[in-house]
């Protein structure tokens, strides 16, 4: 267990991203005086088209599309298998390079494109070189929807979308991570696959508790599964993040 995870008092704030990825999180609310627990609700795991993604690489594309942090992390393994080759990527936000860039021998400047704002659709919507002829390999999740495939073959790119990982809902909660979803005042959420595990594990609880999610996609799944009082940034990050679950913390629902 973390150690900030006492659970001497309710915590504050409940982090239910996956194991190893609430660490900058809990530093970030450490340093402004707010106590976290970290009960991950999802998991990742291989998706189908997982082991083709090095022979992918292998071949020429004008245009590697990175979705989301975890799609830059497969993409990296499969990248290693693949003999490193050079590629030119389009990631989605600064939290999708972050994960590139911290990766030894990585080449900086493959990042060839990141749009101003950080969702799937503007990246598909304004990516350069619209014109026949031009490729893009677009590994996703899954659970993914096609909006970012859809919109970049109406621009006349030829796109092929791979199922390359999934997450998955932990089967169970121990009672005492029961009790911090009870007893935490602010749930945090960094994707809307959380947001359904918690749903199915804690669905019965208060649905007025305050929840804060990393950015406005995640926002709005949290509002179309019933939870009421919901806060996230324009742009996803840490920062706007904990600005979301700080809002949080300072509402106050009528009747309360």
């Amino acid at each position: 267990m973390h150690a900030s995870q006492s659970m001497a008092a309710p915590p504050q704030v409940l982090l239910t991203r996956e194991a190893g990825k609430n660490d900058k999180l809990m530093s970030a609310l450490r340093e402004r005086g707010v106590s976290a627990y970290e009960m991950p609700l999802i998991f990742s795991a291989n998706g189908p088209d997982k082991q083709s993604l090095p022979e992918e690489l292998k071949l020429i594309w004008n245009w590697i599309v990175l979705t989301s942090p975890e799609a830059a992390a497969v993409f990296l393994e499969g990248w290693q298998q693949a003999g490193r080759p050079q590629v030119r990527i389009a990631v989605v936000g600064q939290g999708t390079a972050n994960i590139l860039e911290a990766f030894p021998g990585f080449d900086k400047k493959s990042i060839a494109f990141m749009p101003t704002k950080a969702d799937g659709q503007t990246l598909a919507s304004t990516l350069p070189g619209q014109r026949e002829g031009v490729t893009v390999l677009y590994p996703a999740s899954v659970k993914a929807p096609t909006d970012v495939q859809d919109i970049l073959k109406s621009r006349g790119f030829i796109c092929k979308m791979i199922r390359t990982y999934t997450t998955k809902t932990v089967e169970r909660l121990t009672s005492e991570q029961q009790e911090a979803a009870s007893s935490a005042q602010v749930v945090t959420f960094a994707s809307p696959s959380a947001i359904k595990a918690w749903v199915s594990h804690c669905g019965g609880l208060d649905s007025q508790k305050p929840v804060a999610c990393i950015g406005k996609t995640t926002g709005n799944a949290a509002k179309k599964l019933g939870l009421l009082h919901v806060f996230h940034p324009d742009n996803p990050g840490i920062s706007g993040f904990v600005d979301a679950i700080m809002e949080a913390l300072a509402f106050q629902p009528k009747g309360k």
